[in-house]
């Protein structure tokens, strides 16, 4: 496996993993803000807790198929990456793994993905549209807060549980369709959606405390027959 890097300043441009290696260890390579692609092998089967935390430079990455596990905040911060394709060997985004990916414009989630983790998206300020895949039952609190680009977001029946604050601040979402799955939707989880005008609900839904507060003052409550 690869340990933490105690230098971060022999890191700098790309780095190639060797063949071989199965897990990137917790915080390996935190805060190494000199490094800008890194190349992961078909052997590697692990990303650790935190692993690229702060990688501020780092912009190109590859997911192998063999990843299973993505640790928690394991690209926190990583300020310029653009594009993540999610493998389909992934059945969970953890809790803060693209928090905080302020250039994240595109992401492709697999059918394999059953959870999105607390805060996983969070802070993606540049990221306007996130198609869910049909397999995901949870998006987990916080999972979208202040995504504040974001204008179209598709929910997919299946999800059954939207948690606390997940859509919280996304300012430029104007509309939303809330699954006949859903049983559960936390409390503030579209507030401050300032441009929010539209939800349509399943017929007889009964909503928590605080859902759409501080949304656009003409919002338009839908319930479908």
């Amino acid at each position: 496996m690869i340990k933490n890097i105690t230098n971060k300043d022999i890191i700098n441009g790309s780095f190639v993993f060797p063949e071989g290696i199965t897990e990137i260890r917790d915080f390996a390579f935190e805060d190494c803000t000199t490094l800008s692609s890194i190349v992961i092998p078909e052997s590697t089967t692990k990303i650790g807790v935190m692993a690229f935390y702060g990688c501020s430079s780092l912009s190109s990455i590859i997911f192998p198929e063999s990843i299973t596990k993505i640790g928690v905040g394991a690209f926190y911060r990583c300020s310029r990456i653009t594009n993540i394709t999610i493998p389909e060997s992934v059945t969970e985004i953890g809790n803060g793994t693209f928090s905080g990916c302020t250039s994240l414009k595109k992401i492709i989630i697999p059918e394999s993905v059953t959870e999105i983790g607390k805060w996983a998206f969070s802070e993606c300020t540049s990221l306007k549209k996130i198609i869910i895949p049909e397999s995901v039952t949870e998006i987990g609190k916080w999972a979208f807060s202040e995504c504040s680009n974001l204008t179209s977001i598709v929910i997919p029946e299946g999800v059954t549980k939207i948690g606390i604050d997940a859509f919280y601040g996304c300012k430029s979402l104007k509309k939303i369709i809330i699954p006949e799955s859903v049983t559960k939707i936390g409390t503030g989880a579209f507030e401050w959606c300032t441009s929010l005008k539209k939800v349509s609900l399943p017929k007889k839904f009964k909503l928590g405390h605080g859902v759409f507060y501080r949304c656009h003052p003409d919002l338009e409550i839908e319930y479908r027959d």
